[in-house]
């Protein structure tokens, strides 16, 4: 693996692929630890392989690294608890898309926005709320849903939504 460049400031590991052993995440987390000047995040699958889990929240614990776990209806278990996640959210509703002058990521204030997702073996429905402030709800958790995707950033650099902060997940359009 190439080192990462002396300019790069920013970086998204995987715009494509995934961690796929113990040794190469551990060398991302090498890497990182050496270059605490670059700002890192990831979106991964791979939190759902029990071997690749503990090289995993070694990444995620350091301080220039935002790790989330990429969830979408095939996931039947939910990550370890402190994870941000990464939601891919089916059928959406043609509302939920909809903008109005001033207003990115506009619904309906009432707006509920279902899918079934099946968790521990067992299919549930997870109700999403949608507000005006460009966010759904899962279980509790507030979700920002990505900008760049309705409209109103136009990439992740002039949203910072993901690399920047600690806190909350964030759901992706199917498309």
């Amino acid at each position: 693996m190439p080192p990462i460049p002396e300019e790069c400031k920013l970086l998204r590991i995987h715009v494509s692929g995934d961690f796929d052993t113990v040794a190469y995440i551990h060398e991302w987390a090498r890497r990182l630890i050496e270059r605490p000047d670059v700002t890192a995040w990831a979106y991964t699958r791979s939190w759902r392989v029990p071997e690749l889990l503990l090289a995993l929240e070694i990444l995620r614990t350091l301080p220039n690294v935002q790790l989330f776990a990429s969830m979408d209806p095939s996931c039947a278990d939910l990550p370890p608890q402190g994870w941000r996640r990464a939601w891919i959210w089916r059928d959406v509703p043609k509302t939920f898309a909809l903008t109005t002058p001033g207003r990115v990521g506009y619904w309906p204030t009432e707006a509920r926005l279902m899918n079934w997702r099946v968790f521990n073996g067992r299919k549930m429905l997870v109700t999403a709320r949608a507000n005006t402030s460009n966010q759904l709800v899962f279980d509790g958790t507030p979700s920002f849903v990505c900008p760049e995707e309705t409209g109103g950033k136009p990439d992740c650099l002039s949203c910072g939504y993901c690399f920047e902060g600690r806190k909350h997940d964030v759901t992706f359009l199917e498309h």
